[in-house]
């Protein structure tokens, strides 16, 4: 999409900017922000959605952490109880995946790179992106822990003001983006393991 409309447009100047799910769809709300990534909590009247993508997260932990050293094959939910654990300040389903598992909610990052950081300590156990996680884990600095039952999915989509919507720069980037959007969402692969379903995420 960036692709093609840089190609109809060739005179525009782009600035790509990083915050938390709230901070951007407060951004694209006020029109701070012209188009923005990110995590729906709810639904929107006043926002132009269109579906990205589904993110497949997995629960980690870092070198020094006391369940490093087990084999995943012989680790179980009940392991979990009394772990600390950072939370993705935006995700409810996490804080009740917490709850269910009993493990102790010490820290919150509005950022996942503020998460890495943690998990890195080998203090905190908290989940990640596995495409953004796959550096460190062939560096062997973090590893993803009982694969099979402590994932997550997350739906992102690209939000823009209605308003903003109007301007033919916008429109055509969303335009591009509705393809894209169709075939990802044909192209999903249902995730296995015991998980409770909460949106935008699931569990």
């Amino acid at each position: 999409a960036i692709s093609a409309c840089s190609g109809k447009h060739r005179n525009v100047r782009l600035r790509i900017i990083s915050g938390s799910s709230a901070e951007i769809t407060r951004g694209v709300q006020e029109m701070r922000i012209h188009v923005g990534v990110t995590v729906l909590d709810s639904e929107y009247s006043n926002l132009t959605a269109v579906p990205l993508f589904e993110e497949t997260s997995h629960l980690y932990c870092g070198t020094g952490h006391p369940l490093w050293s087990i084999p995943d094959g012989e680790l179980n939910l009940g392991d979990l109880s009394g772990c600390a654990f950072v939370q993705h300040g935006y995700s409810e389903a996490e804080r009740s995946y917490v709850n269910r598992m009993n493990m102790s909610l010490s820290a919150v990052s509005h950022v996942t790179e503020g998460v890495l950081f943690l998990i890195l300590s080998g203090n905190y156990l908290g989940f990640l992106p596995t495409h953004f996680a796959e550096a460190w884990v062939q560096r062997g600095e973090i590893k993803p822990i009982l694969m099979a039952d402590a994932f997550k999915k997350t739906n992102l989509s690209v939000v823009a003001n209605p308003k903003i919507a109007r301007n033919a720069l916008i429109r055509c980037f969303l335009d591009e983006l509705q393809p894209l959007s169709a075939y990802l969402a044909t192209s999903r692969v249902p995730g296995s393991g015991s998980c409770a379903q909460e949106h935008p995420e699931k569990v």
